[in-house]
């Protein structure tokens, strides 16, 4: 049974290394949009004593400290949310390529990177490792390091902001993180087609993804339906969509919109080829599914009367990993790399006190 946390509302990096230092093993919340259950101290976490985990909550740790529309690119404090950054942005016409999630539950900046929580747009734009260019964070010493810069050219020293990108905080709190940034689309346009089964909607959403239509976004909701989103300029919407109709030899509807991401969903990137097999294992279990970027990431509601053990095995069976965003685990089945970022780990946070990587 996992002890309580005492929290402690940071205002500024000297708040988080303080709090670095004196406890003995640290957690952090920014929105609370993703947010898995702190476990209970261990020994190595704690060096022996039994100590709550120290709550950092971040939400205080807010606001734009620059941004440069002619340059394409801003700086903001981990805390800041989402919302506040897209409606800056969007007043210069711009936005977020990656396509940020839960930006109106309250989630952050610094959260969307800690967890690497990228939407359906990434297909055509590319993720939050794409686009972060910069970042400050504290390690598990309390000492206050940055990596990259505020200018998308600059490309000296270890490739910190990158590193910390999917790292759920074990390696480093964020402090401030800084992004180049896009040009918003004119417009949008939604369209959906009925496939005959799901591998006749696979072979369609690779068909799409690899011919010329420049597609922003590709979804494949069971057991066939292929929703496509184009942006750009309003007058080319129709002639690139009557084009890929015509391509395809299909026709579409333009009630696609797809649903809300859950914040339940577990992430688990795979390929276009596996997507049969998983999605007949998880078929039988009740659970709801998407496969996103072109099927090649699963966005996975497990039924809260399954144990997650259950989704973990069978992930395992297929050499297939995933991310839990809002449960008592992060990490399920097979994981690769681990013997790096224990390095990185080891060099970062010695005592362990931002939490193990298992």
């Amino acid at each position: 049974m996992s002890e309580p946390c005492s929290a402690f509302s940071v205002k500024s990096a000297d708040d988080v290394s303080q709090a670095v230092r004196e406890g003995a093993c640290v957690l952090v919340r920014g929105g609370a949009t993703k947010w898995c259950e702190p476990p209970a101290p261990t020994s190595e976490w704690s060096a022996g004593r039994r100590l709550a985990p120290l709550l950092l909550d971040t939400r205080q740790l807010s606001g734009i400290t620059e941004y440069e529309p002619d340059e394409y690119t801003f700086t903001a404090r981990a805390g800041t949310p989402l919302k506040e950054i897209i409606e800056t942005l969007g007043r210069e016409g711009q936005h977020l390529p990656f396509d940020p999630l839960f930006a109106d539950e309250g989630a952050t900046i610094g959260g969307t990177v800690a967890t690497a929580m990228n939407g359906p747009a990434r297909l055509r734009y590319g993720g939050v490792r794409d686009f972060i260019i910069g970042a400050r964070f504290v390690d598990g010493e309390g000492r206050q390091l940055h990596g990259g810069g505020k200018v998308v050219k600059n490309a000296a020293g270890f490739d910190f902001p990158k590193l910390m990108t999917g790292s759920f905080g074990r390696l480093g709190v964020l402090t401030e993180v800084t992004f180049k940034v896009f040009p918003k689309p004119e417009a949008r346009m939604t369209v959906a087609h009925d496939a005959g089964d799901l591998r006749e909607a696979v072979d369609l959403v690779c068909r799409i993804a690899r011919g010329p239509f420049d597609a922003e976004f590709i979804e494949l909701l069971p057991p066939g339906r292929v929703i496509v989103g184009i942006a750009g300029h309003a007058a080319a919407l129709r002639p690139r969509h009557d084009a890929m109709r015509v391509a395809l030899g299909i026709a579409f509807d333009e009630s696609g919109i797809p649903p809300a991401i859950s914040r339940r969903s577990i992430k688990v990137p795979l390929v276009p080829s596996f997507v049969s097999i998983l999605d007949a294992k998880l078929a039988s279990t009740g659970t709801v599914r998407r496969y996103s970027v072109a099927c090649n990431a699963a966005s996975i509601e497990w039924p809260q009367d399954k144990s997650l053990s259950e989704l973990d095995a069978l992930l395992a069976s297929m050499q297939l990993g995933g991310v839990a965003l809002n449960s008592g685990r992060i990490w399920l089945g097979s994981r690769t790399g681990l013997d790096f970022l224990q390095r990185v780990k080891t060099a970062l946070d010695p005592q362990n006190k931002l939490g193990a990587l298992t």
